[in-house]
């Protein structure tokens, strides 16, 4: 399982405009998951997800995050065949999936203000 979450600068924000930010949560995490996954299989491998969108935490304050759960598999739609991680390594590493997640929120809340 994969968790993404949203800085506390950001919170208020997504309270103000929850339908638009949470989309774009959503959306980029999403996006951040594919990126990494493609690049470490360095042939445009694909895994599927599912994700969910919690807006709220354990002690119910503003906490909006994403979970996914993400098999340590993807597929290489070009040669049809499974890609597997080694032996005690991971599909995904978090410092990789943070940054790109982080630099995807940048840019796509730029776009947004612009």
């Amino acid at each position: 399982m994969v968790t993404f979450t949203i800085p506390a600068e950001l919170r208020a924000a997504c309270l103000a405009h929850p339908a638009e930010l949470y989309a774009l949560i959503s959306q980029e995490s999403a996006g951040a998951l594919r990126d990494v996954i493609a690049a470490k299989t360095k042939r445009e491998g694909q895994a599927g997800f599912i994700s969910v969108l919690h807006t709220w935490g354990r002690q119910m304050q503003h906490h909006p995050h994403v979970h996914c759960i993400v098999p340590a598999i993807a597929f290489d739609p070009e040669n049809h065949e499974l890609l597997r991680p080694g032996k005690d390594a991971f599909l995904v590493h978090y410092r990789p999936l943070a940054a790109r997640f982080r630099s995807r929120m940048q840019t796509a809340l730029r776009e947004k203000i612009s």
